[in-house]
């Protein structure tokens, strides 16, 4: 490691020193800047910089033009080995080794902007820097990250920029309730979404809590759920297809109205309520047909007719 130019003159304070590791991985860069704290600072004259606990540290992940920050404090140092403490909204302790001027591995969860965490890549080929640069989000998929509130995925997109339904940004919600959500993704109109719920506990989507949210271009129901109220997705343009887990046993008559985009609703062999075939909602027994899926193309024929007892929604 090779230390960074110091201007320190006779009998003045010296400038702490910094150092930068760079590993790409993949489509993402890793970047981590490690800065003496003023207690640690040295003469210019050192041969090579050596980090301490004190230091400060800025971590950058970088892909596709989309800059994720974590920062904090050096806790310790030791063969190659960084312990490093997160200090955004929370504190996190996670490890980064080096080798050279690049990141080997990084383990553990790590907070940043926004209040968001994700979970350290593990072992990175180590090598040179390049990639990406700071900024937002120009249309690019931006997977990985996690959001444990409403109010942390609301900051993050609000620093994001327009993108397409092609390219929707693609985050994971760890919540326990959707309070909120809703109006959040209606104020990003313009910032398409793919949500992945798995590992929430919410127990219902209620009634409109995704109505006319058109930047929602898929979404993860978890297992925790047990109701889908009607109205829950009314609206709901850019959505083709849902999936609907084991665990529910209730939804509304209009839980998918006017969804003009959606061409399918599958459901868990498992669901003891509820049934599907070739994209078609019908209850368990196949005697109910649900709903039909408004984005639904081409000519249908209703199986088994003479069992058919009630059709509840033949259009979306």
């Amino acid at each position: 490691m090779s230390a960074c130019s110091n201007l320190a003159g006779q009998g003045l304070t010296p400038e702490p020193l910094s150092e930068t590791y760079t590993t790409v991985k993949s489509t993402k860069t890793y970047e981590l800047t490690i800065t003496q704290s003023a207690a640690n600072s040295k003469s210019a004259a050192r041969a090579a910089f050596i980090p301490a606990a004190g230091d400060s540290y800025l971590l950058k992940i970088i892909e596709n033009s989309i800059t994720q920050i974590s920062n904090g404090t050096v806790k310790s140092y030791s063969n190659n080995k960084f312990t490093l403490v997160s200090s955004i909204n929370v504190l996190i302790t996670f490890e980064v080794t080096i080798s050279g001027s690049g990141i080997t591995n990084i383990t553990g969860t790590i907070t940043i902007q926004g209040g968001t965490t994700i979970t350290g890549p593990g072992s990175l080929t180590t090598g040179g820097g390049g990639g990406g640069g700071g900024g937002n989000n120009s249309g690019g998929n931006n997977s990985g990250l996690t959001f444990t509130s409403v109010a942390a995925l609301e900051t993050w997109l609000k620093a994001q920029t327009a993108n397409t339904k092609s390219k929707p940004y693609t985050v994971t919600m760890v919540i326990s309730d959707l309070d909120g959500l809703g109006t959040v993704l209606l104020n990003a109109s313009n910032k398409y979404v793919s949500i992945d719920f798995s590992g929430s506990t919410f127990t219902s989507i209620g009634g409109f809590a995704f109505n006319s949210c058109t930047s929602l271009t898929s979404v993860k129901i978890p297992d925790s759920v047990t109701s889908i109220e009607g109205g829950a997705f009314n609206n709901c343009n850019s959505l083709p297809s849902v999936n609907i887990p084991d665990s529910v046993n209730s939804i509304g008559d209009t839980a998918f109205d006017s969804c003009d985009s959606l061409a399918v609703i599958n459901v868990a062999s498992g669901n003891n309520t509820y049934s599907s075939e070739n994209g078609v909602l019908y209850n368990k027994n196949r005697t109910v047909l649900m709903r039909y899926p408004g984005g639904k193309k081409g000519s249908f024929t209703i199986p088994d007719k003479r069992k058919m007892t009630h059709f509840t929604q033949l259009q979306g």
